[in-house]
């Protein structure tokens, strides 16, 4: 049985799956929280009182208003651009292409699963012919074809192959992480933790 070996997301497309999950855990219950209310606009439609501390306190609260209303809008704002930000991450999330694909070397050779090897040998000198890079063919697509001929004309790796599905033998078991491998590199290991630090014990409470 193979070891355990951990793979990061190298080209990131994992990665933004997880970031569009926890965006609309964190977006969607800030912006029913922080969205502006109109209870100010409905406040100004009752009947006022006019006597002398009333009048006061009414003069003080419309010196606010012009404040309050421009957290209104920076709030209103602030959301409208978050929300814009997350339809970004989900279009490119749409985009991306699933890029794993099972090592096949009868796909590789262009024939049938199971085919003899008088049928390989045939096939692989067909390729050649043109994949070879002497002929002006593709070094590595060549190399993958020889790859697959060898697997499939060795009776060792054939039968590894139909085994364990890779002509080496059985390999070791990967996990992936959903993580580019530069976050928890060195460099930047210490600033992503000062990041979630801020989030969780700054940020956080002071929404709450």
């Amino acid at each position: 049985m193979g070891r355990a070996q951990f793979e990061y997301d190298e080209v990131g497309n994992t990665f933004y799956y997880v970031l569009v999950s926890f965006y609309a855990l964190v977006l969607i219950p800030a912006t029913f929280f922080f969205w502006p209310s109109s209870k100010l606009d409905k406040s100004e439609k009752k009947e006022h009182c006019y006597c002398e501390g009333c009048t006061e306190k009414r003069i003080k609260a419309e010196a606010k208003r012009p404040w309050r209303r421009t957290k209104k809008f920076l709030t209103f704002l602030a959301l409208a651009l978050a929300w814009i930000l997350f339809f970004i991450i989900v279009r490119k999330v749409t985009q991306i292409e699933v890029e794993h694909t099972e090592y096949d070397p009868y796909a590789i050779l262009g024939i049938d699963q199971g085919a003899a090897s008088s049928v390989v040998k045939k096939k692989y000198r067909e390729l050649s012919k043109t994949m070879h890079p002497d002929k002006g063919g593709d070094p590595v697509q060549f190399d993958r074809i020889a790859k697959a001929y060898q697997a499939l004309t060795d009776d060792e790796s054939r039968e590894n192959w139909e085994k364990y599905g890779n002509p080496d033998g059985p390999t070791a078991t990967t996990f992936g992480i959903a993580l580019p491998k530069w976050i928890v590199s060195k460099e930047y290991g210490v600033w992503v933790l000062a990041f979630y630090g801020f989030v969780l014990m700054v940020l956080l409470p002071s929404a709450v």
